[in-house]
């Protein structure tokens, strides 16, 4: 293909140009660090902070309500999958 641009092209040409013309600071770029500490560039998400968060979000004053394991890892499951044959209604019903 004569005229094909990947994506990778147009973001290096956009960061290129947010460095070099428009002065922007490069401290958070996933090229040299994922600062994000994501399991892959492709993730929307840290999962690990995820848990971290909904184990503190969902303290108990008391053992007798805390979550285990598995119910962090269903609720993370539960917001990081998603149906994409579902409907935006369906999803947030969820």
């Amino acid at each position: 293909m004569h005229n094909f641009i990947s994506e990778d092209q147009i973001e290096s040409r956009t960061i290129d140009q947010c460095k070099n013309e428009l002065h922007y600071d490069e401290h958070f770029n996933c090229y040299s660090k994922d600062y994000l500490q994501r399991e892959s560039e492709r993730e929307v998400l840290c999962k690990t902070k995820l848990r971290q968060m909904i184990a503190r979000l969902n303290r108990s004053q008391t053992n007798l309500d805390k979550l285990d394991e598995g119910d962090i890892d269903r609720a993370v499951a539960a917001l990081t999958t998603i149906d994409p044959l579902a409907s935006a209604e369906a999803v947030n019903m969820k």
